[in-house]
């Protein structure tokens, strides 16, 4: 599968690395900065519009790195052009723009997922087990955060980092209605 990349910033180098691991071709970067693409490899294009990447019919997927503020623009061209999307977190800034998002992926029959990369977390995974096999009723869950990464100026501390919590909190207690939490924990 060929992938294209828009945003080489903190995340999007990680990107890169992963996807080589696991042998999806990125085609083409995408980076307003064009002194990022000195750190690409020779074989990956490099471009400063995302729309090279949006027209390129052998791109199947793109993953988006940007602020948050360009999410919905961007992840809504690349589905309405059926493109599979991942993005980073915080998908959207409104609920409402996510909600467009999801029937638009759903209409065309694409994937269209946000990045909580704890979720593959091989330490969050064993916790998950460990809490299946020597813990059946939990009554509480603690958080606590020991490295908070790059300071964002485009959202803030709950949608850049809280996100993460909510959703490891989900994934380790088997919890799909996110309605539960409004109801029992806050």
């Amino acid at each position: 599968m060929k992938v294209g990349l828009v945003g080489i910033g903190y995340w999007g180098k990680n990107y890169i690395r992963i996807c080589q691991k696991n042998n999806l071709e990125i085609k083409t970067v995408c980076d307003l900065n064009e002194e990022r693409k000195d750190i690409l490899p020779e074989k990956i294009n490099f471009t400063t519009d995302y729309k090279n990447i949006l027209n390129d019919i052998e791109i199947e997927c793109v993953i988006i790195c940007t602020p948050a503020s360009t999410h919905h623009k961007l992840c809504k061209e690349f589905l309405n052009n059926s493109k599979h999307v991942l993005v980073e977190k915080p998908t959207c800034i409104k609920k409402e723009d996510c909600d467009e998002l999801v029937k638009i992926a759903q209409t065309k029959n694409i994937v269209f997922m946000t990045d909580y990369t704890f979720l593959f977390n091989s330490r969050v995974r064993f916790l998950k087990d460990y809490l299946k096999e020597n813990l059946k009723n939990p009554i509480q869950a603690k958080f606590i955060r020991k490295n908070y990464g790059p300071v964002r100026n485009d959202v803030n501390v709950l949608w850049d980092l809280l996100s993460h919590d909510i959703s490891i909190f989900l994934y380790l207690f088997d919890i799909e209605d996110v309605d539960f939490l409004s109801k029992n924990c806050i």
